[in-house]
């Protein structure tokens, strides 16, 4: 950071300069006006909803009562106000399902709980710093609590606030979602002297100039294809099966695994099958054969390490092809490359659609009433970038050859045809074995 200050080029987080306490260090140590900047954002895809959590909150009661036990040497009283703010909660939550969401509004909050949220705040400031040089710890549930109140006593503007009694049925959590990325990105956007955002996957560019808030008159929207050869890719949709939830039954999982049995059984090496979530996989998983081909899958809340053995694993085998089970979104489809042999075809099974809970809802009607796209911006659109993201794996250099086949039959509804890019002309077949052979036959 001591270099900042004499520095052409810097290369970082989002965080450093989008985040509102980090960022501001990061601007005063570069020492230099955002008018001299020309920022360059990569996977720019991602910009928006790193926004939208950089600056939402969240607060548990297990961190309400771990940052009483600190305050417990050093402040009783302030121990016992944490944990009666605890209580709080609890009793609020205690008419409510466990797993059950429920929107409550900025002030709501502020009546429960005995104390001003901004003096509060600070006071647990001062207890969380003393708490790390008498512990020797590196964090503390007392910070954790007082940036809380902070963001939650200056929460004015289109946030979604709410309550959520956890499935454990006994932790209840608060929670302050960002829901248009704009009231932070705007501003600094319109400070820049100019700004380039890129990404395989920035389709419409429209809709990311509207969530960030770009000026229209300074932003020009560019769409280039590929510059890999056309004839290295093969773009199927297959609409014989779907995920939607109507349809979400044992008789179309079964299908499901069906065509996947099919499509593997044509490629003459590594496949990787996305889903968009890990209950449809494992819903599809029992009816999962592929004739003694190695099956690897991604579980939740994997470690690192254990990420990193399954991706070893499955390259490995690509001289026998291996099939591999992820989730798309996760950290096997973004940011990982897969190139020459280690991949020769992604299935993207269904839309990855964001889970439609309270923040998806208010997201929708946000951008609904603001600029009339909620389910585009909100839903749609999203959804296809991770299925894009995922596709993207097979084709990584000029060298690589790959299948890519979208398997549900909304893929050629026009709302979500029109959000793949341009430059693929998928088939649509319902039969996509002999285009699979005969792609690989011309190899």
């Amino acid at each position: 950071s001591e270099l900042l200050s004499d520095a052409d080029v810097v290369i970082g987080d989002y965080y450093h300069l989008f985040s509102p306490r980090s960022g501001e260090v990061f601007r005063k140590k570069l020492s230099k006006k955002l008018s001299d900047v020309v920022l360059i954002v990569d996977e720019a895809h991602n910009l928006p909803d790193r926004i939208r959590r950089v600056i939402s909150y969240s607060l548990s009661t297990k961190a309400l009562e771990s940052a009483a036990k600190e305050a417990a040497g050093l402040d009783p009283e302030v121990s016992a106000l944490l944990r009666e703010a605890s209580e709080d909660l609890k009793n609020v939550a205690s008419s409510m399902a466990p797993g059950e969401e429920r929107a409550i509004d900025r002030a709501d909050l502020i009546s429960w709980w005995p104390f001003d949220f901004t003096s509060f705040a600070e006071e647990l400031e001062d207890l969380g710093r003393e708490y790390l040089e008498l512990s020797g710890k590196g964090k503390s549930a007392l910070l954790k609590v007082a940036r809380f109140l902070s963001g939650w006593a200056e929460s004015e503007g289109p946030f979604l606030h709410y309550i959520h009694f956890w499935k454990d049925g006994t932790t209840v959590s608060v929670a302050r979602k960002a829901l248009d990325p704009s009231v932070l990105s705007e501003e600094i956007f319109s400070e820049l002297h100019s700004a380039v955002l890129v990404s395989g996957t920035l389709t419409p560019g429209e809709m990311y100039r509207d969530l960030l808030g770009l000026d229209p008159s300074r932003t020009v929207i560019r769409e280039y294809p590929s510059p890999f050869p056309r004839e290295n890719r093969l773009v199927l949709i297959v609409p014989s099966v779907t995920t939607r939830y109507s349809r979400r039954r044992p008789s179309e999982f079964e299908r499901i695994a069906g065509e996947l049995r099919r499509i593997v059984s044509a490629v003459p090496g590594n496949v990787a099958v996305f889903f968009p979530s890990y209950d449809v996989l494992f819903s599809v998983l029992p009816f999962a054969d592929f004739a003694g081909r190695p099956l690897f899958v991604q579980k939740p809340d994997m470690k690192p390490e254990e990420v990193a053995s399954i991706l070893s694993s499955f390259r490995s085998n690509s001289s026998v092809g291996a099939v591999l089970f992820a989730v798309a979104g996760g950290s096997l489809s973004e940011g990982v490359d897969y190139p020459g042999s280690d991949l020769l075809a992604a299935v993207i099974v269904g839309i990855p659609l964001a889970e439609m809970n309270l923040e998806t809802k208010a997201i929708i009607e946000y951008f609904e009433e603001k600029m009339g796209k909620g389910w585009a911006y909100g839903y749609i659109y999203p959804a296809v970038a991770k299925a894009v993201q995922a596709a993207g794996r097979v084709i990584r250099s000029e060298k690589d050859r790959g299948v890519i086949v979208l398997l549900d039959e909304r893929y050629t509804w026009k709302n979500y045809y029109s959000a793949l890019p341009r430059d693929w002309d998928p088939v649509i077949t319902e039969d996509p074995v002999p285009y699979i052979r005969r792609f690989w036959n011309q190899s």
